[in-house]
């Protein structure tokens, strides 16, 4: 896990968590002119509107009392090494279930009422950065925070049939069955058919392989095959979407 110091800029690489320092996480929609990592290294980020939103990530994380943080837009080395998205897939659920606090923002959101309108609810990877997390904070396109994942815990369940009790962690993700997962991905969409198969891959906890390209007919096809010789629950053959 590669972490950013949210005053100095500068990365640190880490192994898995727990760590002994705590750390806050970013889950948010892409935008255009993202940040990258190779953009950080080379100072091309300065030239980039996505960096508004790296600075205000900072800070927000800065002034709540945490000196490194983690967002999957420059953290991740996305143009020369393919296993390293490879294992950030696998450990996502992981890394933000560890993090101290997770800052959600909602870049198309102006009003606390209108928070379950986001695209955010929509998007495939958002489905485990929501789960994972028990310390969860949402904040409008102003940076404005709106409430904690437990304070909205009711909202959010009325708008997307995950379990209160997941939410509110009162039950862990973990323990939620197969169908269940399922069923909550099922209204949720990625970029690329494939991808919304592949966010179940650190959900679930199976080791799978991303091939990227390989439609989501076959992904689907090596997930059941995973799912059914190492977790063994059948609910996968059972469940509906909500």
């Amino acid at each position: 896990m590669r972490l950013l110091n949210t005053a100095t800029s500068a990365f640190a690489e880490q192994g898995l968590p727990p760590f002994p320092f705590p750390y806050a996480v970013l889950s948010h929609t892409w935008g255009t002119q993202e940040v990258s990592y190779d953009d950080m290294l080379n100072g091309q980020f300065m030239f980039k509107d996505g960096f508004k939103k790296v600075e205000n990530f900072q800070a927000c994380a800065r002034d709540l009392g945490y000196d490194w943080c983690w967002m999957d837009t420059c953290c991740i080395n996305r143009s020369r090494s393919t296993s390293e998205q490879n294992e950030a897939v696998m450990s996502m659920y992981t890394w933000f279930r560890h993090a101290g606090l997770c800052v959600v923002y909602l870049t198309d959101v102006e009003r606390r009422e209108d928070f379950t309108k986001a695209r955010w609810f929509t998007r495939a990877w958002t489905l485990i950065e929501l789960l994972a997390p028990e310390n969860m904070a949402f904040y409008t396109r102003d940076w404005q925070c709106i409430g904690s994942k437990k304070e909205l815990a009711a909202e959010i369940t009325a708008h997307t049939n995950i379990a209160f009790d997941v939410l509110t962690y009162a039950r862990n993700p973990r323990d939620a069955t197969i169908g269940e997962k399922l069923s909550w991905a099922s209204e949720r969409h990625a970029t690329n058919p494939e991808e919304e198969i592949y966010i179940l891959i650190s959900l679930l906890g199976v080791r799978m392989i991303r091939s990227p390209g390989e439609g989501r007919a076959m992904a689907t096809v090596r997930m059941q095959a995973q799912i059914l010789e190492h977790l063994e629950d059948y609910t996968i053959l059972m469940w509906h979407k909500p």
